[in-house]
């Protein structure tokens, strides 16, 4: 993913193999200096000193946080309303800037979160994520989700992070068809989206 342009790109199956070789570990003396090149000029690898530059494993949810928590749970009007102008205000962000601008300003918003929730406000953090999940929901009827799974992650998050809670943002893919899917998950669960979703990509990004 070219975080500059926010765009998708795919690699010739040799390019590909030579590719993931790199970030594996594997030996790479054998690769052909054309594939090199090539994998240097695409700034998809570069020379380093570093002992390991290996790609974090990103995983994958394996529980819905709504299957936790009451169904029965309701966001005000007024939480409702802030969802909606998050939304908004997501897609004209990625509307007028670069993906790599925009995750970096949301990355720093979160290094000034803590990390995960103090030790026995785990449930209260739940209760929040949930709350902050019926707001997007409720907006539904205003702004309908289909094809809009990044602006909806993008404001899931923007609101988490002024409640001082900091999930994960993630963006998967798959191919034959090609498509992208964004979600927002926490200690192993999808809180903004369905779970059932998540599975079927591979995690390409994080936040």
């Amino acid at each position: 993913m070219d975080l500059r342009t926010g765009r998708f790109s795919g690699l010739p199956p040799r390019h590909e193999e030579a590719f993931i070789a790199s970030i594996t570990g594997q030996a790479t003396a054998t690769l052909a200096p054309s594939t090199a090149a090539f994998l240097t000029a695409r700034k998809l690898c570069v020379e380093s000193d570093a002992a390991d530059l290996r790609v974090p494993v990103i995983p994958l949810p394996q529980i819905d946080l709504l299957d936790l928590t009451a169904p029965t749970t309701s966001a005000s009007l007024g939480l409702s309303l802030l969802g909606a102008i998050a939304q908004a205000r997501a897609e004209m962000a990625l509307r007028t800037l670069s993906f790599r601008s925009l995750t970096e300003r949301l990355r720093r918003r979160k290094r000034m979160v803590a990390a995960a929730p103090e030790e026995g406000c785990e449930q209260e953090a739940d209760m929040q994520f949930a709350l902050l999940e019926a707001a997007i929901r409720r907006t539904d009827l205003l702004l309908p989700p289909s094809n809009r799974c990044l602006g909806r992650s993008i404001a899931f998050l923007s609101m988490a992070l002024s409640q001082n809670l900091a999930p994960d943002l993630v963006i998967g893919v798959r191919s034959n068809p090609f498509r992208a899917h964004a979600w927002v998950q926490s200690r192993g669960r999808v809180i903004h989206d369905d779970q059932r979703q998540a599975p079927l990509f591979t995690p390409i990004f994080m936040l």
